[in-house]
């Protein structure tokens, strides 16, 4: 093979991935892709439907990167500056690991859930499995290692396929025209000094068609500072998600509370002017203020995506503790959210939201920053909290708005603390207790239809047909324990079928006097006599 080939096929693209030639670039965004685009991929090169080239650099000698996007150390020959997505997607769909990429890294980016099956027709034809295929299927991968050891008809016949010669020869071309697929490669030049920009000129407008904006900032940040994305970002969203929370904390969040601990003249596209050393201080707060920013969310019960009703919170709490890192020892960021929730002041209102962080980053003392916060609140407290607030909005299909966010507040604060009905030690709130439905025939985003459970609780009450009389007699709860989930004892002649109903006329009353009794002790966050006509209590509309 030449020095710097021109075109390679994918099989040798594969073997010298595997032996680990080639390595990515610190700057390239984390791998994303799904089944969807991998089989197209793979489809593509069936078909020999030309994609774009790769964007390859060898380095002069000497001057090769000490590490890559997803290790901190590297040897590798070539460095893959534009192509990471469809290079990890050709190995994906045969079941292959990246050599640059960890084990433990592939699986977290779905790698190995990405293998691509083939079937036949009713022509007899090799074509791509799709999902909700229920025939006889291969994987690429079996197939290419039948290949290899002259097996092909005995691995069809084990996967169901009639052992025939001329089935295993349709096999047998589908693979070699996908393995005999040409790779088109460019190079830059071995002694180039900027990687970077030679990627965003070779290819800038598919960049800025691919690359969301936060991708686009984050590159350019890992550009002056390599292990940004590795070893800070990354971390921090695998503990979020970890932790139940990657709806919250995301990649746009992390990016944009990055930007506001940079200089404001190196923040977003500025960050071509950044210093490593600036990074790398901001990078490390970032790092830091995550988990308490989570530990914080989780002590006042919000302990899953699904009751984050308002996610721009995790902002102004990232700087908040970030500025302010005792604040994260007190009540009032909690008493906040639950005016947040309770007004639902975030919804339709995205000034709100930047006011606040406005008051955060530019204020003086904590005690002024409280001010003013307060200040973007309308005066005492929330108005009662009705029975009519616990009937799900037209868009809260699949998610329990700012209902579940209080009642799951509620669930954590002295009022209502609650311990899960089937075992006995455990208190929300815990991440082992999640919103589950009381009843089969459940209506989405209805509290009345859900209380915090763990999966032994949920089978329990679930193998009854809901809260039915049987499913109380099992579990045995207490009173405590009733009137901490807002629950009744169920009459012993409430059948399966009626217990949607019957939840939602008795509990509804019990759920809305709990989270009122919570927002009466979490009390006003100013005392202000008049309230303002600008911004008046209730769900946003």
């Amino acid at each position: 093979m030449p020095d710097k080939p021109e075109r390679m096929t994918v099989r040798e693209f594969m073997t010298l991935a595997q032996e680990g030639q080639f390595d990515v670039l610190e700057f390239q965004r984390i791998f994303n892709r799904d089944v969807m685009w991998v089989r197209h991929l793979i489809d593509s090169f069936r078909r020999k439907i030309p994609i774009n080239s790769l964007l390859l650099w060898e380095p002069a000698s000497g001057a090769s990167p000490a590490a890559g996007r997803y290790r901190d150390r590297s040897e590798a020959k070539w460095w893959i500056v534009d192509g990471q997505q469809r290079c990890a997607g050709t190995l994906a769909a045969f079941g292959a690991l990246p050599g640059w990429m960890p084990a433990d890294r592939w699986a977290a980016c779905g790698g190995d859930r990405l293998g691509v099956m083939l079937t036949t027709n009713r022509r007899g034809e090799v074509v791509i499995a799709e999902g909700r295929h229920r025939g006889p299927q291969v994987s690429l991968a079996d197939l290419l290692v039948a290949s290899e050891q002259k097996a092909l008809p005995e691995a069809l016949a084990k996967a169901g396929f009639p052992m025939t010669d001329a089935s295993a020869l349709e096999f047998d071309h589908f693979l070699a025209d996908v393995l005999n697929a040409q790779l088109l490669l460019e190079w830059l030049p071995d002694d180039i000094d900027d990687p970077f920009l030679a990627f965003k000129r070779h290819n800038s407008r598919a960049t800025q068609l691919s690359l969301k904006q936060e991708e686009l900032e984050l590159s350019l940040l890992a550009s002056c500072f390599g292990p940004l994305l590795r070893n800070y970002i990354d971390p921090a969203l695998d503990e979020a998600a970890a932790q139940h929370l990657g709806k919250a904390f995301t990649r746009r969040r992390l990016n944009n509370a990055l930007q506001l601990m940079l200089p404001s003249d190196q923040r977003k596209l500025n960050a071509v002017r950044a210093d490593a050393e600036t990074v790398e201080d901001a990078a490390k707060r970032v790092r830091q203020v995550c988990p308490v920013v989570i530990r914080y969310l989780h002590e006042h019960g919000l302990v899953h995506d699904e009751v984050i009703s308002a996610p721009g919170v995790v902002d102004i709490l990232m700087a908040l503790f970030d500025r302010v890192p005792h604040a994260s020892a007190d009540l009032f960021p909690m008493r906040w959210i639950a005016h947040i929730a309770a007004g639902n002041l975030f919804f339709g209102r995205p000034s709100t939201a930047r006011d606040t962080l406005n008051v955060v980053l530019n204020g003086g003392s904590y005690e002024q920053i409280q001010a003013g916060i307060a200040a973007l609140v309308p005066p005492g407290r929330p108005a009662p909290y009705t029975e009519e607030r616990l009937h799900p909005t037209p868009k809260q299909k699949t998610s329990f708005g700012t209902n579940g966010t209080l009642f799951s507040m509620t669930s954590a604060h002295p009022v209502g603390t609650m311990r899960d009905l089937a075992v006995d030690d455990l208190w929300h709130p815990s991440p082992r207790m999640r919103l589950r439905p009381l009843c089969e025939e459940h209506i989405a985003g209805l509290m009345s239809h859900y209380t915090f459970m763990t999966d032994t609780t949920f089978e329990i009450i679930a193998s009854h047909g809901g809260w039915t009389y049987a499913a109380a007699e099992e579990l045995k709860p207490d009173d405590d324990a009733l009137a901490a989930h807002c629950l009744l004892l169920p009459p012993r002649q409430l059948q399966p079928k009626d217990v949607a109903d019957w939840l939602q006329e008795n509990r509804t009353p019990l759920l809305a006097q709990r989270i009122e009794a919570f927002l009466d002790d979490v009390g006003p966050l100013r005392d202000d006599p008049e309230p303002t006509s600008s911004a008046p209590w209730g769900p946003g509309r």
